[in-house]
């Protein structure tokens, strides 16, 4: 029987992290490439849409930001829904399931 590789073994989030941390890695060496490091301090806040300012001109400054502003709304929005998330599971830790829906079903019941 042939052994697999331990690599294989490796769980789709762990190598979705590992993609995300090399281009990430990436986008820094393209950065630091491409963009005087003068433009860099004066751009800490938007730096990826001013190092693609040379090569895609102002077509892909406005891409990276419209980008940009997309993912800050997910990431917004993935953190309150997680948020939440860990608000009911402490409640229904302390008061317990049956505490939790018997005060749900009594408000359904209401309207």
């Amino acid at each position: 029987m042939v052994k697999s590789p331990s690599w294989v073994s490796i769980s789709a989030p762990t190598w979705v992290s590992i993609s995300v941390v090399i281009l990430y890695v990436l986008f820094a060496i393209i950065t630091v490439g491409s963009v005087s490091f003068d433009k860099i301090g004066e751009a800490q806040e938007y730096v990826l849409a001013v190092a693609s300012d040379p090569m895609l001109g102002k077509i892909g400054f406005t891409i990276i930001s419209i980008t940009a502003l997309i993912a800050l709304l997910f990431q917004q929005y993935t953190t309150n829904l997680l948020g939440v998330i860990v608000v009911v599971a402490i409640f229904i830790l302390a008061y317990g399931f049956e505490y939790f829906f018997k005060r749900w079903e009594k408000k359904q019941l209401k309207n």
